[in-house]
């Protein structure tokens, strides 16, 4: 999974399980179906935005004439991705 995708997913997914407690209290009822419905949701809507700005971004850097700005991003974006997944070699 790329980095913007990986983000982008991560954070929705973390702040569920508060979203749905707080529903199920101010509801007084909790129900299974609509927290899977809403973690999928939300991890699809994520995965959507992260492929998005992927793609935009590589038919950004495919159009760039000045071969050592396309150098320079192509290792960023490959050191932040590796810094990610927790990868510091």
């Amino acid at each position: 999974m790329t980095g913007a995708a990986s983000a982008s997913t991560s954070e929705p997914a973390s702040k569920l399980p508060y979203r749905v407690a707080v529903a199920a209290a101010l509801a007084g009822s909790f129900s299974l179906g609509d927290a899977a419905w809403e973690f999928v949701r939300s991890a699809a809507g994520g995965v959507a935005i992260g492929l998005a700005v992927g793609w935009i971004g590589q038919r950004l850097q495919r159009r760039l004439s000045d071969a050592p700005l396309a150098i320079f991003l192509s290792v960023r974006r490959r050191a932040r991705e590796r810094s990610q997944d927790g990868c510091d070699r």
